[in-house]
């Protein structure tokens, strides 16, 4: 990546991730809503070795679901780190999955901002 990208560039990528984000999750929301529970189970629990295969071959399978409705979403970005086979490491599943719940809750903050709703009675 030896291009280098300006600050309205990297906005504007940005923008494009979490539309693209917002377009797969209205496409499967309950499969969403699990990615957020798998992941959060992940960061604030103990993992047993023998549950880790288990639970990164079934974030991937999340992640690859919500991929194959739009490209370039957050989704894209993390299908390939958190497969087991990319991952040798225990601890840098854990990482990965830091990672991702922290985008989706940036994700979330922005859908939050963006959508209005009012409620009428």
């Amino acid at each position: 990546m030896n291009e280098s990208l300006s600050v309205m560039d990297l906005e504007k990528r940005w923008k494009e991730s979490l539309t693209a984000t917002e377009a797969a999750v209205v496409h499967h929301p309950e499969v969403y809503r699990e990615i957020k529970s798998l992941v959060e189970k992940v960061i604030t629990r103990t993992l047993d070795i023998g549950d880790y295969l288990p639970t990164a071959e079934r974030l991937g399978s999340l992640l690859q679901k919500m991929d194959t409705a739009t490209q370039n979403s957050i989704f894209h970005f993390f299908t390939e780190p958190v497969s087991p086979a990319s991952i040798r490491n225990l601890k840098y599943f854990r990482f990965e999955c830091m990672d991702l719940h922290e985008q989706l809750k940036a994700f979330d903050a922005w859908r939050l901002k963006s959508h209005r709703l009012v409620i009428v009675k």
